[in-house]
């Protein structure tokens, strides 16, 4: 059974997750350490001149004290504001502003211990509210955690208490006021200190679990569309639709898929199908070229989609290439019967997302309709092209003219089959 006070250790068990937690809330406070440090810089300066009105016969002594007590805090001054202070917040912040603290309090008993044999009734209540001041701003205002702030203001409570009670002659009363003071502030500030800080690893989770759905989200755009898309439409700029005016669209059918696996049980045709898709995805991948979308045995891509590139047409051209070797691996692998027969268009095209509760990326547009027409119009085994297209590959390819085909609704049009060239040195 969890101990009673295992909620006050304020600790996370993950080791990760709490050092995840230390470098969050570094970033978080960094503003509110250093605004604590500066405050702590400035008071131990302000109250020179307090000194001076108040302890004239002791403003000397109390003039050294604080003046080595500023220069052992501003030790700490290039850590907390220097051009690493970022990394070094993160990795020692808390270690730094307790070190300020520390000789904030060290100065300020230094100072107690001498003015406590001159305080006299009227003088006796100022010590007490600076004390007070000094430990609510312990617990608040300086971004010390919990378990260093709690110990700290109850060390500085009960200093103060020794030093009044070894060198001061208060007025009567005075002892239980400082009783009564230092409990009341500790206790006020150990509920604000561990509340603080208890909402912060809260915010801190929160945090990290919106920003777990936002890289899900995120994956799962990325899945169905290009991911400059994806931030446009995570970044809510409107609709997400493109007219581009060159850009390459293939598209590809496994020849024979339906016939070779009409024997095999119907989640090994899913299996099968889903190995192969996942070749052509990486092959896409490594060509820099968008997979748009699947139809049953079809695989329909397209190059210079996500921003203008000059070899959008070779891109494509050599993906459709890579996926009819693939298939025929695949082929002999599985032991089928099975080839890829490609379709490959250059021209004008408008890409984008349409839906609003699911999405779905694809293209549209003369040339991706012609793009499906010379799939269907193609053979087995080989790679058809349009003269658009043809028209930009280099060296790097042979051209067949296959000459004047027929496509549905577009009439008789001019087309090419395309195969890698061979080495100057294996065609000799």
């Amino acid at each position: 059974m969890p101990s009673p006070f295992a909620r006050l250790r304020l600790t996370f068990p993950d080791p990760a997750l709490e050092r995840d937690w230390w470098i969050w809330f570094a970033a978080e406070r960094a503003r509110v350490m250093r605004s604590g440090a500066v405050v702590l810089l400035g008071a131990m300066v302000l109250f020179i001149p307090f000194d001076r009105e108040m302890y004239p016969e002791t403003s000397g002594k109390l003039l050294v004290i604080r003046l080595f007590t500023l220069a052992l805090m501003l030790l700490a001054v290039p850590s907390l504001f220097g051009p690493r202070s970022k990394e070094l917040l993160a990795d020692h912040g808390q270690e730094l502003i307790l070190y300020v603290c520390l000789v904030t309090l060290t100065g300020l008993a230094a100072i107690g211990w001498v003015v406590a044999p001159v305080v006299t009734d009227e003088r006796a209540y100022a010590p007490l509210m600076a004390l007070c001041l000094t430990v609510a701003g312990l617990y608040s205002g300086t971004g010390l955690r919990f378990r260093y702030a709690a110990p700290l203001s109850l060390f500085v409570t009960a200093l103060f208490a020794l030093v009044v009670e070894l060198r001061a002659h208060p007025p009567p009363g005075y002892g239980l006021a400082v009783l009564t003071f230092g409990v009341g502030v500790n206790v006020l500030g150990l509920v604000v200190s561990w509340s603080m800080e208890h909402h912060g690893r809260r915010a801190f989770q929160r945090a990290r679990e919106l920003d777990h759905e936002r890289r899900r989200s995120q994956a799962l755009l990325l899945n169905v569309m290009p991911r400059a898309y994806a931030e446009r439409l995570a970044a809510g700029g409107g609709a997400c639709v493109d007219r581009l005016p060159d850009a390459t669209v293939l598209f590809a059918t496994v020849v024979g898929f339906d016939e070779a696996t009409a024997d095999h049980p119907p989640i090994q045709i899913v299996v099968l199908l889903d190995r192969l898709v996942a070749t052509f995805d990486a092959l896409a991948t490594v060509e820099g070229v968008e997979r748009i979308k699947t139809i049953g045995a079809t695989y329909m891509a397209a190059a210079g989609v996500t921003g203008a590139r000059a070899d959008h047409a070779e891109a494509a051209t050599r993906l459709a290439l890579a996926l009819r070797d693939a298939t025929r691996n695949a082929a002999r692998r599985e032991g089928l019967q099975l080839q890829l027969r490609v379709g490959v268009c250059s021209g004008p095209l408008v890409a984008g997302v349409i839906g609003r509760t699911r999405f779905a990326f694809d293209c549209w547009g003369d040339t991706a309709n012609v793009a499906a027409r010379l799939d269907g119009s193609g053979e087995p085994d080989r790679v058809q092209v349009s003269a658009s297209t043809a028209a930009k590959l280099g060296a790097a390819y042979v051209i067949e003219p296959r000459g004047a085909v027929l496509l549905k609704g577009k009439g008789a049009v001019e087309t090419f089959w395309v195969e890698r060239a061979e080495p100057a040195g294996e065609a000799a």
